[in-house]
């Protein structure tokens, strides 16, 4: 399979994935075998809920969009997906939708310049 059709992800088994697009990459190649496949002619690499594994890719300038989901609840604390550097990364807002239950789903794309 070119690796452009796979996604990546890393669970919490150390067991083969049961996903038959999906490529189990250890922690500490991370980085290098994202840029890698960043730069694959198709396909794109997507984490979901998972604000310990998208700090990384964030923190190292290789994240092109971002979906945020604003749900209408309060919780008090939680795990932040922005990388504690303080460095700037730019993004503008491509979409916005609301559910009918008021959950907001906004798209940035990375600024432009």
């Amino acid at each position: 399979m070119p690796p452009g059709d796979r996604q990546t992800h890393r669970g919490a088994s150390d067991g083969p994935s049961t996903r038959h697009n999906a490529t189990r990459i250890p922690g500490a190649e991370a980085v290098g075998r994202i840029r890698e496949l960043r730069h694959a002619p198709r396909g794109d690499l997507v984490v979901i809920t998972s604000p310990t594994l998208v700090c990384t890719p964030l923190g190292e300038d290789l994240v092109d969009a971002v979906l945020l989901m604003a749900m209408p609840l309060l919780l008090g604390g939680g795990e932040s997906v922005f990388p504690e550097d303080g460095g700037l990364r730019a993004y503008e807002l491509a979409s916005t939708v609301t559910s009918d239950e008021g959950v907001n789903a906004c798209t940035y794309r990375r600024a432009a310049g």
